[in-house]
Parts: structure tokens; C-alpha cells; sequence
């Protein structure tokens, strides 16, 4: 998985190069790739671009939801620990009092962001399933045993 994910990370980085666009489409078109190589070990990149193609609408849709709920659940972490962070000072480890509540805060927001590291993984698995079931019959058993 660790070389798909570099390349796959590449070929974004040369679309972002060559203009920002590029880039969103290939990140868009190559969402997929990970659940892909998951279950099916075969050809990620490809049957990514295909499933991503074969509905373009809704995979667009699908994976501009799955971003739209990535950024905003890391907006709202980040303004919390923006929040408790300029209440205790510019140093909070500096005094003794302010490094206990610099910690609780960074704390609180970490287990915050939680769900925005979560949510890509399980928006991106539901949208594979979903794309398989349009092709033949998928279920939860089905998948389960393509990991083994």
C-alpha cells in the first residue's frame, strides 16, 4: 500500500505543478485507489480513474463530500486550540500554571479532530462499495473475505 500511496501522492504532485486544477482531479480521480487495492490487489490507479469516470457525477459529488467533511472537521479543532492556546499566552510551558491548561487543551482538540481523520477512510470505503454495487451485487460478507 505504502508505494501506491507514494505514487498516487506523485502524480498529484505533478498535476498541483502543472496547475491547481490538475491536481484536484487527479486527487479526485485517485481517491479510490486505496479501497481498490484493499479488496481488489490489482491495478489501483486504473480501476480508480475507471469507477471515478463510469459515474462522474456522483463519485464527484460523493468525494466532494467526504473532502467538505474532512476541512470542516479539522476548521473546528483548529479554531477551538486557536482559542484555549491565545488565552494562556504566547509561551504556555513557560510558567508552571499555564502548562497543565496548554495540555488539556491541545488534548480536548486532538481527540476533536478525531473524526476528520476517521472520516475520509469510512466516506471513501462507503463510496467504493456503492460504486462495486452498481457493477454486481456486493455485500458486507462479500468485501470482508476479498481482505482475507
Amino acid at each position: 500500500m505504502w508505494g501506491w500511496t507514494l505514487l498516487i501522492s506523485l502524480l498529484i504532485g505533478i498535476g498541483v505543478c502543472f496547475c491547481v486544477l490538475p491536481g484536484i482531479y487527479l486527487a479526485f480521480a485517485l481517491s479510490l485507489a486505496g479501497p481498490v487495492y484493499l479488496f481488489e490487489r490489482r491495478n489501483p490507479i486504473g480501476r480508480s480513474f475507471r469507477m471515478f469516470h463510469d459515474r462522474f457525477g456522483l463519485m464527484l459529488g460523493r468525494v466532494a463530500l467526504v473532502a467538505l467533511a474532512v476541512v470542516v472537521g479539522s476548521l473546528i479543532p483548529g479554531f477551538l486550540e486557536g482559542l484555549g492556546t491565545s488565552a494562556l499566552g504566547t509561551d504556555p510551558f513557560a510558567s508552571p500554571g499555564t502548562a497543565v491548561g496548554a495540555v488539556a487543551v491541545i488534548g480536548v482538540t486532538a481527540v476533536l479532530a478525531l473524526p476528520a481523520h476517521l472520516a475520509p477512510r469510512i466516506g471513501l470505503l462507503v463510496t467504493y462499495a456503492e460504486q462495486r454495487a452498481h457493477e454486481a451485487p456486493v455485500n458486507t460478507a462479500g468485501l470482508a473475505a476479498e481482505l482475507g
